[in-house]
């Protein structure tokens, strides 16, 4: 007994405060101090106390009971005046920089006096950094509940406050607190501005400012397309005010352009969105002229003729009028498809079904637009669209946009499901931009709860977006169930024309536009985490079956935007090649054989005519098959397996028959990376030069990039090369943020929100993320992910990895990556990944078969003293390579790579003088391959 209270003696003398200095930005003179490593020291008072009790039971207690009685009071007082003010300094270090930069005046004063309160707690640590002597603070079991309370009536009063803003603003909802009161102190910081509208304006990358900064007179896309606003919004002090100025603003200028584009069309001054929707508003009352008059025929010619005036413009060197014509080209082709429709059905009059199920646009009064599908007939919207790229036209295109426009019709939801890959999302946000809505992905998982979806609802209910729940059934079922009310309360709104709805206790806003649209994928056939939906829930939602896209159509309309002259025959081939591969290629978990693969491979091939056109070359039929053979080998043969890659190359030379395979690249990149791979003493080799190629071209296609490989293969060494190779370019070196998800908990990786107080807390990839956004776009930053690839985090990131390029975080706020962004993964296997990841994401497959020995033996002989090189060339030349062929014939007690295996034979080969020798060898490989065979084996 004795012993362990002088043991508590000296922890209470001992034992320190660890402290961190603390400044914030609004008050710098005003420095003060942390307390970290909390776990830790409530762990330390813990134990004492359970220490101090089982004392209690010995028989010598008596004598030590008034020693041990002082102990009991000041651990129970620690206990209970730690828990306190740890929960004060978590929830002061949110709330202060908050209140230091002026937000809510009616409650600074209350906040004020905690913040004192707090200070000088927090100055008598650092005096007396000693725990025990924290005890001794003069009415600290009084001051720290009060502080508490207070705080959180601070905290409650800052909720009400945000949501008040949110209320004014509905597209508030759709940040995060943090971001929110940034932009309400910071209204009039341009900086601050830019960096924040583009997550309140989908389309909006940046806005421009007038004289002084004082007003806004124009935005800008993300592909820098500029419109000029038709009135300048005025920037003042309320920030809601303003944002729903340049909100109408928008509305109006659209719709003044479109006005101007339906007289007289400008390719150069109307952007994109408004040149096909002048388009869409012509061709609807030409057809609707035609199939009166009985002249499709005609109109049919004018399309073509249209077609080819689009086609034959040159557009070399204007990014912008070369997205604009891409898009008019996609626009085209699909009302060219309508004429023939019409025509091969014989239509005569406008009630007929063929014209009526198509969509339709009309001119309305007061210059603005209305679209209508068969029963449906609703407003454009003018929801700044940028250069969203189009998608192309097909009939599971039009059956889904049918059915999609019928459920809203009848104030119902819209449910597209299938496998991964088959366009259900982008079918979702394409309809929406037809219509002119914002619409808003989130990747949905057992994250987000019930209060969460609700926060969301409510701002898709009062700013009229369309919601897409990308991944719905990963929602959990008590979650789902609940969601189900919250859902048919919007939508019994919708569908009474309601102005207003009681949603959750409260009487909320609802505009006519919204919509709610879920998209799954199939519970269990290789889709983890999924659930059924309750039948209660699929009672609202209309379901569309989306199997199987058109992969011949839409690679020959791709090709046809690209530029392309022999689309038809070239798309065929193309789908030749994936088809074949799919059903002659081993059926490896990273092969993915789709349309997200297929749309790469296009896009390539579109980049691939752009530079010949660019460099003045005569386009035949020839040139455009090589360009297409290359794009094709580009964004395949990285993924495939060493015994694939033979198979694939004869399949492509069979389809594209006496087509010259040309593989050169980057002249300047490739000089590069051998120069990086020189510096960091490696051997400089072809076929690792042309991986690391492989890695730069799959990271400059997706924003998710995946290297497999077993253990010791080069994985990290890889994109290491890489790095230091983009640092010898103007590029410059990427910003690395480096995890492996495995080492921490799914909360800890991605974050979570506190169920009480519905406070974001990120985790390590979600703060990693913040910091990546903030970079500028000329430097480029790359996430790091070191580790197993486990549905349990890497689902979340599904809207991440496909072109939405999204993280959606459960408390409704979403972070846009921009292209110089990426995810690098790096893995020994894609085992538990579901086909919904795989398809998502480039790969990089890096085999057992391709690592050549002789490579890591010329290494380690590198390593040696000069003397001892010839014999031990001699020694490994005839015996290593042999040994290491029977060694991996055998089975092994413990499984084991190529690269270790001969790893650690090599460690076990004689480097010294005296043992260098023939027998030395020898001894040397019999350990080092016979260490891991079983007894019967190595005898």
């Amino acid at each position: 007994v004795g012993a362990n209270l002088e043991q508590l003696q000296v922890w209470g003398f001992e034992r320190q405060f660890a402290v961190v200095p603390h400044e914030t930005a609004t008050a710098p003179v005003r420095r003060t101090v942390l307390i970290k490593e909390w776990k830790e020291l409530l762990t330390e008072v813990g134990d004492n106390q359970s220490l101090l009790g089982s004392l209690k039971d010995s028989p010598f207690f008596a004598a030590f009971k008034d020693e041990a009685d002082v102990w009991g009071r000041r651990l129970a007082t620690l206990a209970d005046a730690l828990a306190q003010l740890n929960g004060v300094q978590r929830r002061w270090v949110y709330l202060q920089p908050i209140f230091g930069r002026g937000a809510l005046p009616n409650e600074q004063a209350r906040f004020r006096k905690v913040d004192d309160d707090f200070r000088r707690i927090m100055g008598a640590v650092k005096n007396d950094p000693l725990v025990v002597s924290f005890s001794e603070f003069p009415r600290l079991l009084h001051i720290l509940p009060r502080m508490t309370e207070q705080l959180e009536h601070c905290q409650k009063a800052l909720a009400v406050f945000l949501e008040q803003k949110r209320s004014m603003f509905p597209r508030f909802y759709f940040i995060g607190d943090d971001d929110l009161l940034q932009i309400l102190g910071q209204s009039k910081d341009p900086t601050v501005i830019q960096s924040h509208l583009k997550k309140l304006f989908a389309g909006v990358h940046t806005v421009r400012f007038g004289a002084e900064n004082k007003a806004i007179v124009g935005m800008q896309s993300a592909a820098g397309e500029v419109v000029p606003l038709a009135r300048p919004v005025a920037v003042t002090d309320s920030v809601e005010e303003w944002l729903g100025a340049l909100s109408v603003e928008m509305v109006g200028t659209l719709k003044g352009l479109l006005k101007r584009c339906l007289a007289e069309k400008d390719y150069d001054a109307i952007p994109s969105q408004v040149l096909g929707l002048a388009d869409a508003v012509h061709f609807t009352q030409e057809a609707e002229a035609a199939i009166r008059g009985g002249t499709l025929k005609q109109l049919h010619g004018k399309l073509s003729e249209q077609l080819r005036e689009y086609t034959s413009l040159n557009v070399t060197g204007h990014k912008v009028l070369n997205l604009k014509i891409k898009a008019l080209v996609l626009d085209v082709i699909h009302l060219i498809d309508v004429v023939d429709q019409l025509a091969d059905a014989g239509v005569r009059s406008l009630d007929d079904y063929t014209w009526y199920r198509q969509l339709r646009y009309y001119a309305t009064k007061g210059g603005g637009a209305a679209c209508a599908m068969g029963e449906y007939y609703g407003d454009y919207t003018f929801e700044y669209q940028g250069n969203a790229p189009k998608l192309v036209y097909t009939p599971l295109t039009d059956k889904c946009y049918l059915t999609l426009t019928a459920a809203m019709h009848l104030g119902a939801g819209g449910n597209p499901y299938g496998p991964a890959g088959t366009g259900k999302t982008e079918s979702v946000k394409s309809l929406a931009q037809a219509f002119g809505r914002q619409c808003l992905v989130f990747n949905c998982d057992e994250a987000f709860d019930m209060h969460a979806m609700a926060r969301i609802f409510v701002g898709l209910a009062k700013c009229g977006a369309w919601g897409c729940f990308d991944e719905f059934n990963r929602l959990l079922p008590d979650v789902l169930s609940a969601v189900s009310q919250q859902i048919q309360t919007i939508q019994f709104a919708l569908k009474q024309r309601a102005e207003t709805m009681e949603f959750l206790g409260r009487t909320v806003d609802v505009n006519k536009n919204a919509g709610i649209f879920v998209t799954l994928n199939p519970a269990g056939k290789g889709y983890g985490g999924r659930s059924k939906l309750p039948d209660n829930l699929k009672a609202l939602f209309r379901q569309v079956a989306m199997s199987k896209p058109n992969n011949e159509l839409i690679s020959e309309v791709m090709l046809l935007g690209e530029g392309y002259a022999h689309a038809r025959a070239l798309g065929r081939k193309l789908v030749a090649v994936f088809d074949t591969s799919k059903a002659l290629l081993s059926a490896a978990v990273q092969y993915d054989w789709g349309l997200r693969s297929m749309k790469t491979a296009l896009s390539i091939a579109g980049v691939l005519l752009q530079a010949e056109r660019e460099r003045g070359s005569v386009i035949d039929e020839s040139l455009e098959s090589q360009l297409l053979v290359r794009a094709l080998r580009v964004c395949t043969l990285p993924k495939l397996a060493h015994v694939d890659v033979a198979r694939f190359n004869a399949l492509v030379g069979d389809v594209f028959v006496g087509v010259r395979v040309d593989d050169s690249g980057d002249a300047n990149m490739e000089a590069a990376i051998r120069a990086a791979m020189s510096d960091m003493g490696l051997e400089v080799v072809d076929a690792h030069v042309q991986k690391v190629m492989q890695l730069h071209v799959a990271l400059s296609q997706r924003i998710g990039v995946v290297v497999v490989g077993p253990s010791g293969c080069g994985k990290t060494t890889l994109w290491r090369i890489l790095e230091l190779a983009l640092a010898k370019t103007p590029a410059g070196a990427p910003k690395l943020h480096v995890m492996n998800p495995k080492a921490i908990p799914r909360e800890q990786l991605l974050g979570y929100m506190d169920p009480d107080t519905r406070e974001m807390h990120d985790g390590v990839m979600v703060a990693a993320a913040r910091q990546v956004v903030r970079e500028s776009l000329d430097t480029h930053s790359w996430i790091v992910i070191d580790g197993d690839v486990d549905p349990v985090w890497i689902e979340s990131l599904n809207s991440v990895l496909d072109d939405n390029k999204l993280m959606t975080l459960p408390n409704g706020e979403r972070i846009q990556f921009a292209h110089n962004v990426n995810f690098l993964f790096e893995t020994h296997s894609l085992e538990f990944a579901s086909r919904a990841t795989v398809s998502r994401m480039g790969m990089i497959v890096l085999s057992e078969e391709a690592l050549d020995a002789k490579l890591l033996v010329r290494k380690w002989l590198g390593t040696l003293p000069e003397e001892l090189r010839p014999v031990a060339e001699r020694a490994t030349a005839d015996l290593f390579y042999r040994a290491l062929d029977w060694a991996q014939a055998h089975p092994p007690a413990v499984p084991t790579t190529r690269a270790g295996l001969i790893a650690n034979a090599l460690s076990c080969l004689p480097t010294g003088p005296d043992d260098a020798t023939p027998r030395g060898y020898a001894l040397g490989v019999a350990r080092g391959f016979g260490a891991n065979l079983p007894l019967d084996t190595r005898h």
